[in-house]
């Protein structure tokens, strides 16, 4: 869904919130250019994200423990009660 392009109140009100100090001119050209720009958004919305694969480094069923996992190591993984209790 395409955002709305702002009203030039709208504009001047955003312009003043950063201390901005543009002529209804300079917003006219701002809001003019906003349309294609906001249009690259409904384009992003149409397109499919791609998931990721997952791949997990270890589980509890598989005998791993977080001490023989490099990355585990410091995070706090291995004092996690369901880590201890599976041993």
């Amino acid at each position: 869904m395409r955002p709305k392009t702002p009203t030039l109140e709208q504009l001047a009100s955003i312009a003043d919130e950063y201390r901005l100090h543009l002529s209804e001119g300079e917003l006219d050209q701002f809001r003019a250019l906003m349309p294609t720009t906001l249009g690259s958004y409904e384009r992003i919305d149409q397109l499919e994200q791609p998931l990721p694969n997952v791949r997990y480094l270890g589980s509890l069923d598989t005998g791993r423990h977080p001490q023989k996992i490099p990355w585990a190591r410091g995070t706090g993984v291995a004092q996690s009660k369901e880590l201890t209790q599976a041993r």
